[in-house]
């Protein structure tokens, strides 16, 4: 009896270990970010102002400069997904193949809150550049946007790898 009280004692600790860690971040990025250049801010993707600024900090930091006409369109989202909901995104060879930038996740309680940066030519139109970042978020259970936060910046600074969306990191 003993053992056995022992082993789910166990089982719940280590259930209860699952529950309390933060689920993982998903980084995935696409192209490649030009060398500097002028930058125009386009739409407004429910971005927070320091958010934003941050964002405009780092690509000032690898030569860029904002411009009422500039060569690079630069457009930043955050939402929040509600669960068993993903963001697919046509694949700009005009063929039928997208891919899952954040897949579903199998669960109605777990969300995600999604940030996102693109960076379009302006005379063609064409994506150069994308960050996709993820943080898997308990519906209703405070979020770690911070830890978001600082990971896209990491990744738009070129010192994070890039990790396909849904994998862990």
């Amino acid at each position: 009896m003993k053992s056995h009280l022992q082993t789910i004692s166990l089982g719940l600790a280590g259930l209860l270990a699952g529950c309390a860690s933060v689920p993982p971040l998903a980084l995935h990025s696409a192209g490649t970010m030009p060398q500097g250049g002028t930058i125009e801010l386009v739409g407004n993707g429910n971005v927070d102002d320091a958010w934003q600024t941050a964002v405009l900090a780092g690509l000032t930091s690898h030569g860029f400069v904002r411009s009422d006409h500039g060569r690079y369109l630069v457009q930043l989202t955050a939402s929040d997904l509600p669960g068993k909901t993903g963001l697919l995104a046509p694949d700009d060879s005009g063929e039928a193949k997208a891919e899952w930038l954040v897949a579903p996740s199998r669960s109605r309680a777990i969300g995600a809150r999604v940030v996102t940066l693109v960076m379009s030519d302006a005379a063609t139109g064409r994506e150069v550049y994308r960050i996709v970042a993820q943080q898997p978020q308990r519906i209703g259970k405070p979020d770690a946007t911070d830890r978001l936060s600082r990971a896209f910046l990491t990744e738009l600074d070129g010192t994070a790898s890039s990790r396909p969306a849904g994998e862990g990191g």
